[in-house]
């Protein structure tokens, strides 16, 4: 249903749409509708007001400096577009589905615990470890340089290594096809007009050790990724990965060859998450 109207993400985060009335539905489409007019409206700061109008109980956003923030009880939030949509009505139900949707409840993490985030985004894997107070080691690769910025800013306070390139199977340049709007940056080609030439590096020239979870969203290029780290591998404790259907002009899933190739370095599931294509696997020798 959402995907046929284009519902924004942030009205259905807490509906179960399966189990909606025809009233219901029509009620949530009217919404979409009106919300999509909003969206459509070009000043930062009118859009700004009228969304604090409709949804500003949990905290004010605004516009500065060519960014959306969002500030909460306990911190500000910087998106470099309007996906701050994901966290208008309820920042902390938005980052704690986040956490349910990488199962990260399955994993018992220590302060200090390193973690790598490939294709961190704005780091919502560092937003949703530090809202359950869990101080971590945190190493994150995004490649889109608007994004970048917003990582930088989130982490402020972090113990961090932030590096704007892409993990990939080779240390060469290749291109990246941007969607920093959509959150679809990818070095797998689809039908984006804004390519731009970028570092990659493989994981494992990186040398990391003792790495207790390593994400990977790679918008489809997670096989390569994986290619990449095989030397790292003995060194993870844990991997959530997202292998749904990002890959390429034909949006083909990766699940056979993220599986494959996990199962075949001696990775067994234990977590898959309720809400999308992801799947937590743990290093059988650990």
């Amino acid at each position: 249903m959402k995907n046929l109207i284009n519902i924004p993400d942030y009205l259905y985060i807490n509906l179960d749409l399966n189990n909606l009335s025809n009233f219901q539905k029509v009620k949530l489409i009217i919404k979409g509708k009106l919300i999509a007019l909003i969206f459509s409206i070009k000043s930062e700061n009118l859009f700004c007001l009228i969304m604090n109008f409709l949804h500003g109980k949990d905290g004010k956003i605004y516009f500065e400096n060519n960014y959306y923030v969002k500030k909460t009880k306990d911190r500000k939030v910087f998106y470099p577009n309007r996906r701050i949509s994901n966290i208008f009505i309820d920042y902390k139900l938005h980052i704690n589905k986040f956490f349910k949707t990488y199962c990260l409840d399955e994993i018992n993490f220590q302060d200090n615990d390193l973690v790598i985030d490939c294709g961190a985004n704005i780091g919502e894997l560092y937003l949703a470890l530090d809202q359950k107070k869990i101080k971590i080691s945190y190493v994150a690769f995004e490649p889109d340089k608007k994004a970048f910025s917003s990582l930088e800013k989130n982490t402020k306070n972090a113990n961090k290594q932030l590096y704007n390139l892409a993990l990939s199977d080779k240390n060469e340049k290749q291109n990246l096809y941007k969607d920093t709007d959509g959150g679809n940056t990818s070095l797998s080609e689809f039908e984006s007009t804004n390519v731009e030439e970028i570092d990659t590096k493989t994981l494992d020239s990186f040398n990391l050790k003792n790495i207790k979870l390593l994400k990977i969203d790679a918008e489809g290029h997670e096989p390569e990724v994986l290619t990449g780290l095989t030397e790292t591998l003995k060194n993870v404790e844990y991997i959530a990965i997202d292998h749904s259907d990002e890959r390429g002009f034909n949006q083909e899933k990766t699940t056979v060859e993220v599986f494959d190739f996990l199962y075949k370095n001696n990775f067994q599931v234990v977590a898959v998450s309720p809400y999308r294509e992801i799947s937590l696997f743990k290093n059988s020798f650990q």
